[in-house]
């Protein structure tokens, strides 16, 4: 094994000669992978399986396939492809190859995948091209598809019902042309675009309901935001239900969804014209939207949200957490909630990673600490617990998997533990597998 991991040329070889070509889980192609330098990893529900699949820097892609078996493990292929650009959703994935052509397969409802078939014919299980040439980037929604060329084109397909298209017709299973032009980013939302283009405006289409649009003039072709004419606009974040706008000179406005009052405004109504927010009236843990979070604290290097908690990460690698607490989720060393941002006391983190209510990270030291709703993380006991707790592993590098389930722990001479549930047996504590 080494000797493969000095070279790391060829991945196919590593897997099958060491590992076996067959029945090894998800997490530990993850952890092969992690010792081969960055690659961009995925996972994709297709006819009720999940598949994963892997873009090296190289440009190759390699996709695992689920085998029915009572072990649950996968086998691989490599696809015959060089891609540039994966562009994932659940059900769904499309593939931007270094020529510009597009593919896709998964789920094909509503002619989510462009591909113009039989509408009956729901699952592609191998990439089939698109029928749309010189593709510089594609943004895909939840049901509809935007895809923009080299000449600066955008183009369309999908479900339709709410003219998230920006077209005169029903929903389309190929691409088809959006009249708008000049465009310099593109942003999907559920049911509905915001375009902005290269002089500065905003447009949007697609459904009204809780305000998306941002506009009161209404039609199923993009539209002008007028509010935004005499503005600089500085970032757009487009959410499932509501877009925030920051302009040059650091305001923000919002408009769209207000559950749970992520706006931080006086009342939960949706917003149906942009409104500007009042900075200087938020605290920080009140706020629910982590975008404008980090509009509002610069120090905020990343924002990582739970359930009803949160926890930032500075830019001095300091972690600050702050909301509900009942599993010790905040890491404070009690189960109190907090309404501000407390520090969790561990030494600088290089990587922090929360699954559900489970909280792991990395110091620059090369240590792991995890706690949280522990389940099986390694400490021994299957229990709550409030106070960082560090592991028994050393020279960590990075981990992979999910909390309660299979977690792996990669160290910098290339060792490799777990612990949680390995092909469906469960371990409270450390295990090393070589």
């Amino acid at each position: 094994m080494n000797e493969y991991r000095k070279s790391g040329s060829n991945l196919l070889l590593i897997l099958k000669e060491y590992f076996g070509i067959h029945d090894y889980p998800f997490e530990l192609i993850n952890v092969i992978v992690g010792l081969y330098g960055q690659a961009s990893n995925f996972e994709m529900f297709v006819n009720n399986n999940v598949e994963s699949l892997l873009l090296t820097p190289s440009g190759q892609v390699y996709r695992w396939l689920p085998i029915n078996n009572a072990l649950g493990g996968c086998t691989m292929q490599k696809m015959e492809l060089s891609v540039r650009k994966i562009v994932h959703k659940k059900h769904h994935t499309f593939f931007i190859t270094t020529n510009n052509e597009l593919y896709a397969l998964g789920y094909n409802g509503n002619g989510i995948l462009g591909l113009n078939i039989d509408n009956h014919t729901l699952i592609i299980k191998e990439p089939i091209k698109v029928e749309l040439s010189d593709v510089k980037d594609i943004i895909s929604g939840e049901d509809h598809v935007i895809a923009i060329t080299a000449s600066g084109d955008v183009y369309s397909w999908g479900d339709n019902v709410y003219d998230q298209l920006g077209r005169n017709d029903g929903w389309n299973d190929k691409p088809g042309r959006v009249e708008i032009s000049n465009i310099k980013q593109v942003y999907c939302g559920f049911q509905y675009t915001i375009a902005v283009t290269k002089d500065n405006k905003l447009y949007s289409w697609g459904s009204r309901g809780q305000g998306r649009l941002g506009r009161s003039v209404f039609g199923n072709t993009p539209q002008r935001i007028s509010f935004f004419d005499n503005i600089e606009i500085s970032d757009v974040f487009v959410s499932s239900d509501h877009t925030i706008v920051l302009t040059s000179n650091k305001e923000v406005y919002v408009w769209g969804s207000n559950n749970n009052n992520r706006f931080n405004l006086s009342h939960e109504d949706n917003v149906y014209l942009p409104q500007k927010i009042d900075l200087s009236q938020i605290k920080d843990c009140d706020l629910y939207d982590s975008k404008i979070l980090q509009i509002i604290n610069p120090n905020v290097k990343e924002t990582i949200l739970g359930y009803k908690h949160k926890t930032i990460l500075t830019n001095q690698d300091e972690l600050y957490s702050c909301g509900i607490n009942n599993y010790g989720q905040l890491g404070l060393g009690n189960y109190k909630d907090s309404e501000t941002y407390q520090k969790i006391q561990i030494p600088t983190v290089r990587k922090f990673i929360r699954k559900h209510d489970c909280s792991f990270a990395i110091t620059y030291t090369n240590e792991l600490y995890v706690w949280g709703n522990v389940g099986p993380l390694g400490l021994g006991y299957a229990d709550k617990e409030c106070t960082p707790q560090k592991l028994q592993i050393q020279n960590v590098k990075d981990i992979f998997g999910n909390a309660g389930y299979l977690t792996m722990v990669v160290t910098w001479f290339g060792e490799i533990y777990y612990f949680g549930t390995w092909f469906r047996r469960k371990t409270n504590s450390i295990q090393k597998l070589f």
